[in-house]
């Protein structure tokens, strides 16, 4: 038994534990004290009937044991109401030690006899001494668990009221802001209004003021749109008188010639070369002709 009973050894129970198994006599007022103090937490119990009491229920104990070892349980809680040491000996059987020490989930005893604990109890996980103990034990996590879910669900709508209050308030405040823009875009929009009607008035005070200046100078203003146009008249003419003069054609006309070579106008001898083939343009038609000879002016025939 070597370290069966060292705290070092122990698991803790199961926070949130569903599913027990329970080992005790049905028989008895434990299973009623148990079931009482049990909340409704969603537990899924499953229980086996054994002798809890002297040598003779040591079998019985082993069998339960070992069939809960094949259940899907979480939790084994073997309980027994009080009685005589003698009544407990089937507690301190060394087989039924080693099981509860060995067994695969955490094991909760309510045996009784604190003064003269069974090794049973010693073995298990937890032990205390009634089964009324052992049910609340079981219930103290879910118990806590309501109590935080309580006081998170009083935050959630505490703070949810806030919510609602600050909501509120932004609705007063965005309200007394949209009217305030309302009556301030009502006192800009008649702003604007009396400016455009005064403006308005000015703009046909102005018309009328200039309409009668335009009545008085518009003989003025025609008697010097005709000497404008007659100057233009003028100056068209004497550039028709220009052009007419300074066109090709009318050099041509007086006998003179136009020679070029491609499009290069012929204006001096140095510009030919001996072949080289000219065009001559005369009043009525091109003459095509090859230079074979030139002779260079002197000076003064060139004055």
């Amino acid at each position: 038994t070597a370290g069966i009973f060292e705290e070092e050894r122990k698991r803790a129970l199961p926070a949130y534990v569903q599913k027990i198994g329970v080992i005790t006599s049905l028989k008895g007022a434990v299973i009623a004290d148990f079931s009482n103090n049990l909340k409704q937490h969603g537990f899924n119990v499953k229980m086996i009937d054994s002798r809890v009491e002297g040598q003779a229920a040591v079998n019985d104990l082993l069998a339960s044991v070992k069939t809960f070892k094949k259940k899907d349980i979480e939790l084994l809680v073997i309980m027994r109401g009080g009685g005589s040491l003698e009544s407990m000996q089937a507690f301190n059987n060394e087989y039924l030690v080693r099981e509860l020490a060995g067994f695969p989930v955490p094991v909760l005893t309510g045996i009784g006899h604190h003064k003269d604990e069974p090794l049973a109890a010693m073995a298990a996980d937890k032990s205390v001494s009634t089964p009324t103990a052992v049910a609340n034990i079981i219930n103290q996590p879910w118990m806590a668990a309501g109590f935080l879910l309580k006081e998170s669900r009083k935050d959630i709508f505490d703070n949810y009221q806030e919510v609602l209050r600050e909501a509120d308030n932004l609705i007063v405040r965005t309200t007394n802001l949209a009217s305030e823009a309302k009556n301030l875009v009502r006192e800009k929009y008649k702003k604007i209004e009396n400016q455009f009607f005064s403006g308005l008035q000015n703009f046909k005070h102005i018309i009328s003021s200039q309409q009668y200046f335009l009545e008085n100078n518009f003989k003025v203003c025609l008697a010097g749109f005709d000497a404008l146009l007659l100057r233009v008249s003028q100056a068209v003419r004497e550039y028709n008188r220009m052009v007419r003069l300074n066109n090709p054609k009318r050099q041509l006309e007086l006998g003179y010639s136009i020679i070029t070579r491609g499009k290069t106008i012929i204006k001096r001898v140095k510009d030919v070369k001996i072949g080289e083939e000219l065009k001559i343009r005369i009043i009525d038609g091109i003459i095509n002709s090859k230079v074979k000879d030139f002779n260079k002016l002197k000076e003064k025939d060139n004055g």
